[in-house]
């Protein structure tokens, strides 16, 4: 049943209902029977789609049968509910997870706990007690019956405390293990990595990397290849090429995931005469280049052109390699920093004529590039298309508008003044170059009036 869960836990990330109740079926025709998490995940998927009718039928239904009691209560239920503002429904499972709680074992509750918190990159106090007071339990449960914590709850453990940066926890963690009868291993310290690397921290990856060799570890290929990511996470060309050399010196034979590591911190680098190099040695090595590799090199040549960063999108389409959203928004933002407004357009034209549905960043982009023209409508649409694929209005959004807005002062100052006071209501401080689009598209003086009543300091300002 792990397998129909992992697959329930990436519908309901993704609030894709109908999937999750496919998988359901499938799952009870293939003659499994459902946990408490796999009608908590359906539910789930429900509520993160907004759609909290279905996700009561769901619960009533649930309740009918008499069977799986604790699912309205489970984490995963009540955290979907409350995201989709159904805090009276979310009220009504909360009590019936107070109801059943004494039925479940301090493992269930802090696997449960940890599979809600499995995407989180921060932890609130109330978070972290929570975690720590359900880890406390079981490691008293288990002391009491003299059984070691199971290791798939230990690396879960860790792997939360790693992506959302919880240091002293860690260590702290680390510490108690041989008191448990466990010992830190290569998955370990791999998960340890790899959280630092979600984190842009590579002293804090090489920190771990130093502490599994100091522990008599031996390097893996999986703890190599996430300190690489590591580094091309925070645009580290120089070490990602030192941690990618210590493959060799190992012993050990680079995988794609190795190259493309590589190849991702070129990108964020910007170093692209470096990435084709990168390139050349991965076909040497007989691996084939894929999405991620051409988007690697389509960013690493977007710093000297936009028609760089197109040919490399070329090439990708030549080898047959699937070309998605983020290749072709990648070539748009080449246009747009270029100031190329044209070629930024024709690309979207490209996108479209190519079924490649646009994103959030695409709109944004596009918008971009008819802010450079003033064509304020245009401008608008692409913003406001942008704001609906995405989480709303943010500082790029309305950076854009205003800078629209700025080649067209004489007429679109009403626009410009309604824009900056909407911004500042939703507690959005505009950046140096946002006041500069406002003082084009109002005028110095009547900019200046409207920062004084707003109480927007210019020294301020990024």
């Amino acid at each position: 049943m792990g397998l129909f869960n992992r697959m329930l836990g990436v519908c309901s990330a993704a609030g894709d209902f109908h999937g999750a109740e496919r998988i359901l079926q499938r799952a009870i025709k293939s003659a499994f029977e459902p946990q408490t998490l796999t009608l908590a995940l359906v539910v789930a998927a429900c509520a993160e789609a907004r759609d909290v009718v279905r996700a009561e039928l769901w619960l009533r239904r649930i309740c009918l049968t008499g069977m799986h009691a604790d699912v309205p209560g489970h984490p995963e239920v009540i955290g979907s509910l409350m995201d989709a503002g159904a805090a009276p429904l979310a009220h009504v499972a909360k009590q019936a997870a107070q109801d059943t709680v004494a039925e479940h074992t301090a493992e269930s509750r802090l696997s449960s706990h940890l599979h809600v918190l499995r995407k989180h990159s921060k932890l609130s106090e109330d978070e972290m007690t929570s975690l720590s007071s359900l880890w406390e339990e079981l490691v008293q449960q288990h002391k009491n019956s003299g059984t070691p914590v199971s290791r798939p709850v230990l690396q879960a453990t860790l792997q939360v405390l790693a992506r959302c940066n919880r240091q002293e926890e860690i260590q702290a963690l680390l510490k108690d293990l041989p008191s448990l009868g466990l010992r830190p291993d290569q998955k370990i310290y791999g998960i340890l990595i790899e959280g630092a690397a979600l984190c842009k921290d590579v002293a804090q990856a090489e920190a771990f990397f130093r502490a599994a060799r100091e522990a008599g570890i031996e390097p893996s290929l999986p703890m190599l290849n996430s300190l690489i990511k590591c580094c091309a996470a925070a645009a580290d060309v120089s070490n990602a090429k030192k941690w990618f050399e210590r493959i060799y010196s190992e012993g050990l034979v680079p995988n794609a995931l190795s190259f493309n590591g590589l190849l991702g911190a070129c990108g964020t680098g910007g170093v692209d005469s470096e990435a084709e190099l990168v390139l050349q040695q991965m076909v040497t090595a007989q691996l084939q280049p894929d999405s991620y590799s051409y988007l690697a090199l389509i960013k690493a040549a977007s710093n000297k052109s936009g028609q760089e960063a197109e040919r490399w999108l070329s090439t990708a389409i030549s080898a047959r390699v699937n070309v998605d959203t983020g290749m072709f928004n990648a070539v748009l933002r080449a246009y747009v920093a270029h100031s190329d407004s044209w070629e930024a357009k024709r690309i979207y034209a490209d996108m479209e004529r190519a079924g490649v549905p646009g994103n959030a960043a695409t709109f944004l982009s596009v918008a971009y590039a008819h802010a450079l023209e003033g064509e304020v409508s245009k401008v608008e649409d692409f913003v406001y298309a942008s704001g609906q694929a995405g989480s709303g209005l943010g500082r790029e959004e309305y950076s854009c508008l205003l800078q629209a807005y700025s080649n067209k002062q004489r007429y679109r100052s009403h626009k410009a003044e309604r824009v900056f006071r909407e911004m500042i209501s939703q507690n959005i401080m505009p950046t140096a170059k946002m006041l500069q689009y406002l003082r084009f598209a109002m005028g110095d003086g009547p900019a200046q009036a409207l920062l004084e009543e707003l109480r927007v300091d210019p020294l301020d300002a990024p």
